[in-house]
Protein backbone atom coordinates (compact mmCIF):
# COMPACT_ATOMS: atom_id res chain seq x y z
CA UNK A 1 0.00 0.00 0.00
CA UNK A 2 1.48 3.30 -0.67
CA UNK A 3 0.62 6.77 0.78
CA UNK A 4 0.77 10.37 -0.16
CA UNK A 5 3.20 12.49 1.56
CA UNK A 6 0.73 15.42 2.36
CA UNK A 7 -2.74 15.20 3.87
CA UNK A 8 -5.29 15.14 1.16
CA UNK A 9 -7.52 18.44 1.01
CA UNK A 10 -10.15 18.28 -1.46
CA UNK A 11 -9.04 19.45 -4.91
CA UNK A 12 -9.15 23.03 -6.03
CA UNK A 13 -7.07 25.58 -7.90
CA UNK A 14 -4.81 26.27 -5.52
CA UNK A 15 -3.90 22.37 -5.13
CA UNK A 16 -4.83 20.86 -8.32
CA UNK A 17 -1.24 20.88 -9.11
CA UNK A 18 0.28 19.22 -5.70
CA UNK A 19 1.05 15.82 -7.09
CA UNK A 20 2.11 15.24 -3.45
CA UNK A 21 -1.38 15.50 -2.07
CA UNK A 22 -3.52 14.22 -5.15
CA UNK A 23 -0.88 11.14 -6.05
CA UNK A 24 -0.17 8.33 -3.99
CA UNK A 25 2.92 6.90 -6.55
CA UNK A 26 6.47 5.57 -4.78
CA UNK A 27 8.15 7.00 -7.43
CA UNK A 28 6.46 10.97 -7.20
CA UNK A 29 6.50 10.43 -3.23
CA UNK A 30 9.97 9.42 -2.28
CA UNK A 31 10.95 12.62 -4.39
CA UNK A 32 9.18 14.78 -1.12
CA UNK A 33 10.62 16.09 1.44
CA UNK A 34 7.99 14.45 3.95
CA UNK A 35 8.59 11.08 2.73
CA UNK A 36 9.64 8.56 5.51
CA UNK A 37 10.96 4.87 4.43
CA UNK A 38 10.68 1.60 6.03
CA UNK A 39 13.68 0.50 7.11
CA UNK A 40 12.60 -2.37 9.17
CA UNK A 41 11.72 -5.53 7.31
CA UNK A 42 10.08 -6.63 10.30
CA UNK A 43 7.76 -3.70 10.54
CA UNK A 44 5.53 -3.48 8.18
CA UNK A 45 3.39 -0.51 9.97
CA UNK A 46 5.55 2.32 9.32
CA UNK A 47 6.69 4.79 6.40
CA UNK A 48 4.93 5.74 3.41
CA UNK A 49 4.88 2.49 2.00
CA UNK A 50 3.08 -0.37 4.07
CA UNK A 51 1.66 -3.99 3.33
CA UNK A 52 -1.42 -4.71 2.80
CA UNK A 53 -1.96 -6.68 6.11
CA UNK A 54 -1.31 -3.01 7.94
CA UNK A 55 -4.24 -1.48 5.89
CA UNK A 56 -6.80 -4.49 6.60
CA UNK A 57 -6.07 -4.15 10.44
CA UNK A 58 -6.18 -0.40 10.01
CA UNK A 59 -10.16 -0.62 8.47
CA UNK A 60 -11.11 -3.04 11.13
CA UNK A 61 -9.62 -0.38 14.03
CA UNK A 62 -11.80 1.69 12.64
CA UNK A 63 -15.04 0.00 12.61
CA UNK A 64 -14.20 -0.99 8.33
CA UNK A 65 -14.74 -4.65 7.28
CA UNK A 66 -11.78 -5.40 5.50
CA UNK A 67 -13.38 -8.91 4.58
CA UNK A 68 -16.09 -7.27 3.09
CA UNK A 69 -13.47 -4.87 0.62
CA UNK A 70 -11.05 -8.01 0.12
CA UNK A 71 -13.96 -9.91 -0.91
CA UNK A 72 -14.72 -7.27 -3.39
CA UNK A 73 -10.88 -6.06 -4.75
CA UNK A 74 -10.75 -10.22 -5.53
CA UNK A 75 -14.17 -9.94 -7.40
CA UNK A 76 -12.83 -6.91 -9.68
CA UNK A 77 -9.52 -9.00 -10.16
CA UNK A 78 -11.39 -11.71 -11.26
CA UNK A 79 -13.40 -9.56 -14.25
CA UNK A 80 -10.93 -8.02 -15.18
CA UNK A 81 -9.42 -11.06 -16.35
CA UNK A 82 -12.22 -12.37 -17.88
CA UNK A 83 -12.11 -9.06 -20.16
CA UNK A 84 -9.08 -10.52 -21.34
CA UNK A 85 -8.87 -14.12 -21.01
CA UNK A 86 -10.60 -14.22 -25.02
CA UNK A 87 -8.10 -12.34 -26.35
CA UNK A 88 -5.09 -14.32 -24.42
CA UNK A 89 -6.43 -17.48 -25.20
CA UNK A 90 -6.86 -16.69 -29.02
CA UNK A 91 -3.08 -15.24 -29.07
CA UNK A 92 -1.81 -18.17 -27.46
CA UNK A 93 -3.63 -21.02 -29.65
CA UNK A 94 -2.60 -19.35 -32.66
CA UNK A 95 0.73 -19.57 -31.75
CA UNK A 96 1.02 -22.39 -30.37
CA UNK A 97 -1.94 -24.51 -31.50
CA UNK A 98 -0.33 -27.91 -30.33
CA UNK A 99 0.36 -27.11 -26.83
CA UNK A 100 -1.44 -29.52 -25.10
CA UNK A 101 -0.04 -28.73 -21.33
CA UNK A 102 -0.58 -24.96 -21.71
CA UNK A 103 2.32 -24.01 -19.91
CA UNK A 104 4.50 -22.28 -22.45
CA UNK A 105 4.57 -18.77 -20.72
CA UNK A 106 3.53 -16.67 -17.81
CA UNK A 107 3.46 -13.19 -16.59
CA UNK A 108 3.11 -11.29 -13.16
CA UNK A 109 0.71 -8.45 -13.32
CA UNK A 110 0.76 -5.46 -10.79
CA UNK A 111 -2.71 -4.48 -10.03
CA UNK A 112 -3.53 -0.87 -8.85
CA UNK A 113 -6.98 -0.92 -6.89
CA UNK A 114 -8.32 2.45 -5.03
CA UNK A 115 -10.31 2.57 -2.18
CA UNK A 116 -12.76 5.60 -2.49
CA UNK A 117 -13.85 7.70 0.52
CA UNK A 118 -17.07 4.49 0.66
CA UNK A 119 -14.18 1.71 0.92
CA UNK A 120 -15.25 0.69 -2.59
CA UNK A 121 -12.57 -0.65 -4.58
CA UNK A 122 -11.39 0.40 -8.26
CA UNK A 123 -9.52 -1.05 -10.67
CA UNK A 124 -6.78 1.94 -11.68
CA UNK A 125 -4.34 0.18 -13.77
CA UNK A 126 -2.78 -3.43 -14.24
CA UNK A 127 1.04 -3.45 -14.86
CA UNK A 128 2.79 -5.54 -17.21
CA UNK A 129 5.85 -4.68 -16.03
CA UNK A 130 5.64 -3.84 -11.73
CA UNK A 131 8.40 -2.66 -10.63
CA UNK A 132 10.72 -5.37 -8.75
CA UNK A 133 13.27 -2.90 -7.10
CA UNK A 134 13.82 -3.13 -3.77
CA UNK A 135 14.84 0.60 -2.39
CA UNK A 136 14.24 -0.72 1.35
CA UNK A 137 14.73 -3.75 3.90
CA UNK A 138 10.80 -4.02 3.28
CA UNK A 139 10.80 -3.63 -0.07
CA UNK A 140 13.01 -6.90 -0.70
CA UNK A 141 11.37 -9.49 2.03
CA UNK A 142 8.34 -8.80 0.35
CA UNK A 143 9.40 -8.99 -3.59
CA UNK A 144 11.67 -11.54 -2.91
CA UNK A 145 8.84 -13.89 -0.84
CA UNK A 146 6.83 -13.28 -3.92
CA UNK A 147 9.37 -14.32 -6.74
CA UNK A 148 10.46 -17.17 -5.22
CA UNK A 149 6.40 -18.56 -4.69
CA UNK A 150 5.83 -17.34 -8.37
CA UNK A 151 9.10 -19.66 -9.52
CA UNK A 152 8.26 -22.41 -7.44
CA UNK A 153 4.50 -22.52 -8.53
CA UNK A 154 5.76 -21.82 -12.30
CA UNK A 155 7.38 -25.40 -11.40
CA UNK A 156 10.76 -24.77 -14.28
CA UNK A 157 12.96 -27.73 -14.01
CA UNK A 158 16.25 -28.94 -16.72
CA UNK A 159 14.54 -32.64 -16.01
CA UNK A 160 11.34 -31.19 -17.89
CA UNK A 161 12.95 -29.50 -20.08
CA UNK A 162 14.95 -32.35 -21.42
CA UNK A 163 12.00 -34.40 -20.98
CA UNK A 164 10.11 -32.21 -23.43
CA UNK A 165 13.33 -31.99 -26.11
CA UNK A 166 13.12 -35.71 -26.17
CA UNK A 167 9.51 -35.96 -27.01
CA UNK A 168 9.80 -33.68 -29.81
CA UNK A 169 13.21 -35.03 -31.39
CA UNK A 170 10.67 -38.35 -31.44
CA UNK A 171 8.10 -36.58 -33.19
CA UNK A 172 10.65 -35.55 -35.98
CA UNK A 173 12.37 -38.84 -36.12
CA UNK A 174 8.68 -40.27 -36.51
CA UNK A 175 7.78 -37.93 -39.13
CA UNK A 176 11.08 -38.15 -41.10
CA UNK A 177 11.40 -42.19 -41.72
CA UNK A 178 7.81 -43.41 -41.09
CA UNK A 179 5.23 -42.11 -43.80
CA UNK A 180 1.52 -42.48 -43.30
CA UNK A 181 1.66 -43.76 -39.98
CA UNK A 182 -2.30 -42.69 -39.09
CA UNK A 183 -0.73 -41.59 -35.31
CA UNK A 184 -2.86 -38.23 -35.18
CA UNK A 185 -4.45 -36.85 -32.43
CA UNK A 186 -7.71 -36.89 -32.05
CA UNK A 187 -9.99 -34.20 -30.46
CA UNK A 188 -10.87 -37.06 -27.86
CA UNK A 189 -7.19 -38.20 -26.94
CA UNK A 190 -6.35 -33.92 -27.17
CA UNK A 191 -9.09 -33.50 -24.36
CA UNK A 192 -7.94 -36.57 -22.38
CA UNK A 193 -4.47 -35.26 -22.68
CA UNK A 194 -5.47 -31.50 -20.97
CA UNK A 195 -7.28 -33.18 -18.72
CA UNK A 196 -4.62 -35.03 -17.59
CA UNK A 197 -2.24 -32.77 -16.98
CA UNK A 198 -4.59 -30.09 -15.33
CA UNK A 199 -4.93 -32.66 -12.87
CA UNK A 200 -1.53 -32.79 -12.44
CA UNK A 201 -1.03 -29.19 -12.10
CA UNK A 202 -3.34 -28.42 -9.57
CA UNK A 203 -2.09 -31.51 -7.67
CA UNK A 204 1.41 -29.60 -7.70
CA UNK A 205 -0.11 -26.26 -7.08
CA UNK A 206 -2.05 -27.27 -3.92
CA UNK A 207 1.12 -29.08 -2.45
CA UNK A 208 3.31 -25.78 -3.67
CA UNK A 209 1.34 -22.93 -2.90
CA UNK A 210 3.36 -21.43 -0.50
CA UNK A 211 1.60 -18.31 0.66
CA UNK A 212 -0.75 -18.25 -2.48
CA UNK A 213 -4.42 -19.31 -2.05
CA UNK A 214 -6.62 -19.74 -5.13
CA UNK A 215 -9.58 -17.32 -5.66
CA UNK A 216 -11.18 -18.34 -8.80
CA UNK A 217 -12.51 -20.88 -9.66
CA UNK A 218 -15.40 -19.88 -7.41
CA UNK A 219 -18.09 -22.26 -7.27
CA UNK A 220 -20.91 -19.82 -6.12
CA UNK A 221 -19.75 -16.85 -8.76
CA UNK A 222 -18.56 -19.06 -11.94
CA UNK A 223 -21.73 -18.48 -13.39
CA UNK A 224 -22.05 -14.73 -12.82
CA UNK A 225 -18.30 -14.90 -13.98
CA UNK A 226 -19.03 -16.63 -17.20
CA UNK A 227 -21.31 -13.76 -18.48
CA UNK A 228 -18.07 -11.42 -18.31
CA UNK A 229 -16.06 -14.17 -20.62
CA UNK A 230 -18.75 -14.50 -22.75
CA UNK A 231 -19.31 -10.75 -23.57
CA UNK A 232 -15.64 -10.72 -24.13
CA UNK A 233 -15.65 -12.90 -26.51
CA UNK A 234 -18.78 -12.00 -28.80
CA UNK A 235 -16.56 -8.64 -28.75
CA UNK A 236 -13.45 -9.93 -30.02
CA UNK A 237 -14.80 -11.78 -32.49
CA UNK A 238 -17.00 -8.62 -33.48
CA UNK A 239 -13.93 -6.77 -34.11
CA UNK A 240 -12.55 -9.33 -35.64
CA UNK A 241 -14.87 -9.81 -38.01
CA UNK A 242 -16.01 -13.45 -37.18
CA UNK A 243 -18.79 -15.09 -36.53
CA UNK A 244 -19.56 -18.08 -34.79
CA UNK A 245 -20.28 -20.63 -37.76
CA UNK A 246 -24.08 -22.21 -38.28
CA UNK A 247 -24.97 -25.64 -37.81
CA UNK A 248 -24.12 -27.64 -41.22
CA UNK A 249 -25.13 -30.48 -42.68
CA UNK A 250 -22.84 -33.53 -43.47
CA UNK A 251 -22.96 -36.32 -46.19
CA UNK A 252 -21.98 -39.77 -44.49
CA UNK A 253 -22.25 -43.58 -45.18
CA UNK A 254 -24.53 -43.49 -42.49
CA UNK A 255 -26.96 -40.71 -43.75
CA UNK A 256 -27.39 -37.28 -43.47
CA UNK A 257 -26.33 -35.76 -40.26
CA UNK A 258 -26.26 -32.38 -38.65
CA UNK A 259 -22.77 -30.95 -37.04
CA UNK A 260 -21.82 -27.98 -35.06
CA UNK A 261 -18.66 -26.03 -36.23
CA UNK A 262 -17.19 -24.09 -33.02
CA UNK A 263 -16.68 -20.43 -33.22
CA UNK A 264 -12.86 -19.62 -34.94
CA UNK A 265 -12.19 -17.90 -30.97
CA UNK A 266 -11.03 -20.84 -28.74
CA UNK A 267 -13.20 -21.61 -25.67
CA UNK A 268 -11.21 -19.75 -22.81
CA UNK A 269 -10.15 -21.59 -20.10
CA UNK A 270 -10.28 -20.24 -16.51
CA UNK A 271 -7.03 -17.95 -16.00
CA UNK A 272 -4.54 -18.20 -13.38
CA UNK A 273 -3.81 -15.51 -11.29
CA UNK A 274 -2.30 -14.80 -7.91
CA UNK A 275 -2.03 -12.04 -5.75
CA UNK A 276 0.81 -10.87 -2.64
CA UNK A 277 0.07 -8.92 -0.15
CA UNK A 278 3.22 -6.65 -1.77
CA UNK A 279 3.80 -3.33 -0.57
CA UNK A 280 3.55 -0.92 -3.46
CA UNK A 281 1.57 -3.47 -6.03
CA UNK A 282 -0.95 -6.16 -5.73
CA UNK A 283 1.17 -8.52 -7.78
CA UNK A 284 -0.32 -11.22 -9.94
CA UNK A 285 0.84 -14.23 -11.76
CA UNK A 286 -1.15 -15.29 -15.05
CA UNK A 287 0.00 -18.91 -15.53
CA UNK A 288 -1.54 -19.69 -19.03
CA UNK A 289 -5.05 -19.40 -17.92
CA UNK A 290 -6.46 -21.71 -15.19
CA UNK A 291 -7.27 -20.56 -12.00
CA UNK A 292 -7.04 -17.83 -9.87
CA UNK A 293 -5.21 -17.33 -6.32
CA UNK A 294 -4.56 -14.96 -3.66
CA UNK A 295 -1.90 -14.44 -1.21
CA UNK A 296 -2.25 -15.87 2.23
CA UNK A 297 -2.59 -12.79 5.16
CA UNK A 298 0.29 -13.41 7.48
Amino acid sequence: ARFATEKYVKPSMANINNMYMHLTNYSINRTSKNFISNTNASNPNTGHKRSLAFIWNYIDSHNGNSKSIRRKVKRAIVKTLCAVQPQLSHCFRSCQPFNLDNSMCFEVLGFDVLLDYKLKPWVLEVNHAPSFGTDSPFDRKVKFGLIRDVVRLVNVRPEKRREYERKEQEKKDLRMYVKNTGSKVSREEREEIKKRVMEERDLFDAQNCGGFTRIYPDAKLNSKYQQFIDYAERELEAFYGLRKREPQLSNSKQGTQFTEKTSSIPRPKTCLLYTSDAADDMQCVDLGGRRIIKKKKK
